[in-house]
Protein backbone atom coordinates (compact mmCIF):
# COMPACT_ATOMS: atom_id res chain seq x y z
CA UNK A 1 0.00 0.00 0.00
CA UNK A 2 1.14 3.53 -0.75
CA UNK A 3 -0.23 6.65 0.91
CA UNK A 4 0.31 9.87 -1.02
CA UNK A 5 0.01 13.55 -0.16
CA UNK A 6 1.47 16.81 -1.46
CA UNK A 7 2.70 17.77 2.02
CA UNK A 8 5.82 16.23 3.52
CA UNK A 9 4.58 17.37 6.93
CA UNK A 10 1.39 15.33 6.56
CA UNK A 11 3.40 12.34 5.39
CA UNK A 12 5.64 12.62 8.45
CA UNK A 13 2.55 12.51 10.67
CA UNK A 14 1.32 9.45 8.79
CA UNK A 15 4.69 7.72 9.11
CA UNK A 16 4.70 8.40 12.86
CA UNK A 17 1.21 6.95 13.25
CA UNK A 18 1.34 4.03 10.79
CA UNK A 19 4.95 3.60 9.69
CA UNK A 20 5.37 0.37 11.66
CA UNK A 21 3.09 -1.48 9.22
CA UNK A 22 5.36 -3.50 6.96
CA UNK A 23 3.16 -3.29 3.86
CA UNK A 24 2.64 0.47 3.98
CA UNK A 25 4.82 3.21 2.50
CA UNK A 26 4.30 6.90 1.82
CA UNK A 27 5.20 9.14 -1.10
CA UNK A 28 4.83 12.73 -2.21
CA UNK A 29 2.13 12.81 -4.87
CA UNK A 30 -0.08 15.36 -6.59
CA UNK A 31 -3.55 13.92 -7.18
CA UNK A 32 -3.73 15.72 -10.53
CA UNK A 33 -0.49 14.06 -11.72
CA UNK A 34 0.13 10.89 -9.73
CA UNK A 35 3.73 9.60 -9.97
CA UNK A 36 2.61 6.08 -10.88
CA UNK A 37 2.30 4.13 -14.12
CA UNK A 38 -1.00 3.23 -15.73
CA UNK A 39 -2.74 0.17 -14.26
CA UNK A 40 -0.65 0.08 -11.06
CA UNK A 41 -3.08 -0.45 -8.19
CA UNK A 42 -5.83 -2.91 -7.30
CA UNK A 43 -7.58 -0.24 -5.22
CA UNK A 44 -7.32 3.55 -5.34
CA UNK A 45 -9.08 5.18 -2.38
CA UNK A 46 -9.56 8.81 -1.40
CA UNK A 47 -11.60 10.13 1.52
CA UNK A 48 -12.31 13.83 2.16
CA UNK A 49 -9.94 14.87 -0.64
CA UNK A 50 -12.14 16.16 -3.45
CA UNK A 51 -13.82 18.70 -1.15
CA UNK A 52 -10.53 20.64 -1.27
CA UNK A 53 -9.94 20.58 -5.04
CA UNK A 54 -10.91 22.87 -7.89
CA UNK A 55 -11.14 20.12 -10.53
CA UNK A 56 -12.40 16.87 -9.02
CA UNK A 57 -13.17 15.39 -12.44
CA UNK A 58 -9.51 15.48 -13.51
CA UNK A 59 -8.47 13.78 -10.28
CA UNK A 60 -11.01 10.98 -10.75
CA UNK A 61 -9.67 10.45 -14.27
CA UNK A 62 -6.18 10.16 -12.78
CA UNK A 63 -7.41 7.63 -10.21
CA UNK A 64 -8.95 5.57 -13.02
CA UNK A 65 -5.69 5.73 -14.99
CA UNK A 66 -3.59 4.19 -12.21
CA UNK A 67 -6.18 1.54 -11.31
CA UNK A 68 -5.66 -1.93 -12.78
CA UNK A 69 -8.33 -3.45 -15.03
CA UNK A 70 -10.77 -5.14 -12.67
CA UNK A 71 -9.60 -2.86 -9.86
CA UNK A 72 -11.60 -0.47 -7.71
CA UNK A 73 -11.78 3.31 -7.44
CA UNK A 74 -13.25 4.12 -4.00
CA UNK A 75 -14.34 7.63 -3.04
CA UNK A 76 -15.89 9.06 0.10
CA UNK A 77 -16.74 12.71 0.66
CA UNK A 78 -18.66 14.53 3.36
CA UNK A 79 -21.68 16.72 2.81
CA UNK A 80 -20.69 19.14 5.52
CA UNK A 81 -23.76 21.32 5.04
CA UNK A 82 -26.07 18.40 5.92
CA UNK A 83 -25.86 18.07 9.71
CA UNK A 84 -27.74 14.96 10.84
CA UNK A 85 -27.25 15.34 14.58
CA UNK A 86 -25.67 17.91 16.89
CA UNK A 87 -25.95 17.19 20.60
CA UNK A 88 -25.89 19.34 22.61
CA UNK A 89 -27.24 21.67 19.95
CA UNK A 90 -25.39 24.81 21.01
CA UNK A 91 -25.99 28.18 19.31
CA UNK A 92 -22.23 28.86 19.17
CA UNK A 93 -21.66 25.66 17.18
CA UNK A 94 -24.53 26.35 14.81
CA UNK A 95 -23.04 29.81 14.25
CA UNK A 96 -19.60 28.24 13.67
CA UNK A 97 -21.01 25.82 11.09
CA UNK A 98 -23.10 28.49 9.33
CA UNK A 99 -20.04 30.74 9.08
CA UNK A 100 -17.95 27.94 7.57
CA UNK A 101 -20.64 26.92 5.08
CA UNK A 102 -20.53 30.50 3.77
CA UNK A 103 -16.78 31.02 4.04
CA UNK A 104 -15.26 27.73 2.84
CA UNK A 105 -16.65 27.93 -0.73
CA UNK A 106 -14.93 31.32 -1.12
CA UNK A 107 -11.54 29.59 -0.72
CA UNK A 108 -12.36 26.69 -3.01
CA UNK A 109 -13.95 24.12 -0.69
CA UNK A 110 -17.04 22.24 -1.89
CA UNK A 111 -19.13 21.62 1.23
CA UNK A 112 -21.52 19.48 -0.86
CA UNK A 113 -18.76 17.28 -2.33
CA UNK A 114 -20.46 14.06 -1.29
CA UNK A 115 -23.51 14.96 -3.37
CA UNK A 116 -21.41 15.46 -6.51
CA UNK A 117 -19.50 12.17 -6.70
CA UNK A 118 -21.76 10.55 -9.28
CA UNK A 119 -21.74 13.67 -11.47
CA UNK A 120 -17.98 14.07 -11.25
CA UNK A 121 -17.41 10.40 -12.05
CA UNK A 122 -19.74 10.67 -15.03
CA UNK A 123 -17.81 13.69 -16.32
CA UNK A 124 -14.62 11.64 -15.89
CA UNK A 125 -16.02 8.92 -18.15
CA UNK A 126 -16.89 6.57 -15.31
CA UNK A 127 -20.57 5.61 -15.69
CA UNK A 128 -22.35 2.43 -14.74
CA UNK A 129 -22.49 0.24 -17.83
CA UNK A 130 -20.44 2.70 -19.90
CA UNK A 131 -17.44 0.98 -21.51
CA UNK A 132 -17.74 -1.82 -18.98
CA UNK A 133 -17.57 0.25 -15.79
CA UNK A 134 -19.63 -0.92 -12.80
CA UNK A 135 -20.54 1.89 -10.40
CA UNK A 136 -22.33 1.91 -7.06
CA UNK A 137 -23.08 4.99 -4.98
CA UNK A 138 -24.81 5.73 -1.72
CA UNK A 139 -25.07 7.89 1.38
CA UNK A 140 -24.02 7.26 4.95
CA UNK A 141 -23.70 9.18 8.19
CA UNK A 142 -20.24 9.97 9.52
CA UNK A 143 -19.41 10.93 13.15
CA UNK A 144 -17.30 14.08 13.36
CA UNK A 145 -14.90 14.75 16.27
CA UNK A 146 -14.56 18.07 17.99
CA UNK A 147 -13.54 20.88 15.65
CA UNK A 148 -12.06 22.97 18.45
CA UNK A 149 -8.65 22.81 16.77
CA UNK A 150 -10.11 24.94 13.96
CA UNK A 151 -10.55 27.84 16.38
CA UNK A 152 -7.22 27.63 18.18
CA UNK A 153 -3.63 28.60 17.43
CA UNK A 154 -2.49 28.95 13.83
CA UNK A 155 -5.83 27.76 12.42
CA UNK A 156 -7.67 30.51 14.27
CA UNK A 157 -5.15 33.13 13.13
CA UNK A 158 -5.56 32.03 9.52
CA UNK A 159 -9.34 32.20 9.78
CA UNK A 160 -9.16 35.77 11.07
CA UNK A 161 -6.66 36.76 8.36
CA UNK A 162 -8.61 35.25 5.46
CA UNK A 163 -12.21 35.96 6.46
CA UNK A 164 -14.38 38.43 8.31
CA UNK A 165 -14.22 36.39 11.53
CA UNK A 166 -13.25 38.41 14.59
CA UNK A 167 -11.27 37.32 17.68
CA UNK A 168 -14.53 37.60 19.63
CA UNK A 169 -16.25 35.17 17.26
CA UNK A 170 -13.32 32.75 17.48
CA UNK A 171 -13.43 32.86 21.28
CA UNK A 172 -17.19 32.22 21.34
CA UNK A 173 -16.77 29.22 19.04
CA UNK A 174 -13.88 27.87 21.11
CA UNK A 175 -15.99 28.02 24.27
CA UNK A 176 -18.82 26.30 22.43
CA UNK A 177 -16.59 23.42 21.41
CA UNK A 178 -15.22 23.11 24.94
CA UNK A 179 -18.76 22.88 26.31
CA UNK A 180 -19.59 20.29 23.65
CA UNK A 181 -16.52 18.21 24.55
CA UNK A 182 -17.48 18.19 28.23
CA UNK A 183 -20.86 16.59 27.51
CA UNK A 184 -20.57 12.80 27.84
CA UNK A 185 -23.42 12.40 25.33
CA UNK A 186 -21.90 14.75 22.75
CA UNK A 187 -22.70 13.80 19.17
CA UNK A 188 -21.91 15.46 15.86
CA UNK A 189 -22.88 13.64 12.68
CA UNK A 190 -23.14 14.83 9.12
CA UNK A 191 -24.05 13.14 5.88
CA UNK A 192 -21.53 11.77 3.41
CA UNK A 193 -21.55 10.25 -0.05
CA UNK A 194 -19.68 7.22 -1.33
CA UNK A 195 -18.85 5.90 -4.78
CA UNK A 196 -17.35 2.54 -5.77
CA UNK A 197 -16.31 2.08 -9.42
CA UNK A 198 -14.87 -1.15 -10.85
CA UNK A 199 -12.62 -0.64 -13.86
CA UNK A 200 -13.48 -2.87 -16.83
CA UNK A 201 -11.16 -5.78 -17.57
CA UNK A 202 -10.80 -4.82 -21.20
Amino acid sequence: MIGADTSEGILQQARSAYGSQANLTFAIGDAYHLPFDDNTFDIVHAHALLIHLQDATSVIKEFARVTKPGGLVSLGEGIAANIISLKPDLPALRDFMAFNMDFLPTIGFDVYAGEHLVGWASEAGIMDGEAGWKVESGRYNIPIPSLKSRVMGHAAEMTIETSNATPEMIEEWRKGWETWEEDENAEFIWEAGTLLAWKPLA
